[in-house]
């Protein structure tokens, strides 16, 4: 019973297909970028250092998702998360919460989620392949 539901829900990530997974990373920095938008919006006019790191890193993506466009394939719009995943994202409480859970939900689509899938495909054409 138990490598039943374990085979059905591997083969389940499996099937998910790399448009599906491409909308969901895209959906993810949309996310970060209007929460970025929020929070740029309460920065104050001379930010630190870091802040005005952080404000370029979210120019760029912006930039970044504009010129990939909405056929950007998944390995492509990854990249574009690292330099948001690079940094880090204060907690603290007003407009850089929600930023900071955006950016949290973008590393569990790109770094768990996606490793997910792929480990779920590796395991499934294993089994088919040693399949009589």
């Amino acid at each position: 019973m138990y490598d039943e539901c374990v085979g059905a829900e591997t083969r389940r990530l499996a099937s998910v297909s790399d448009v599906a997974l491409a909308a969901e990373i895209r959906t993810v920095l949309i996310a970060v970028l209007l929460c970025g938008d929020a929070w740029l919006a309460v920065l104050p006019s001379t930010p630190e250092r870091q802040d005005r790191a952080r404000v370029e890193i979210l120019a760029a993506l912006r930039d970044q998702l504009v010129l990939a466009g909405p056929t950007a394939a998944v390995d492509e719009l990854a990249a574009l998360a690292a330099p948001v995943l690079n940094r880090f994202w204060p907690t603290s409480a007003g407009a850089a919460g929600p930023l900071a859970e955006s950016v949290e939900m973008l590393r569990a689509v790109v770094m768990h989620r996606l490793a997910h899938v792929r480990a779920a495909r590796a395991e499934a054409t294993g089994w088919d392949t040693t399949q009589p």
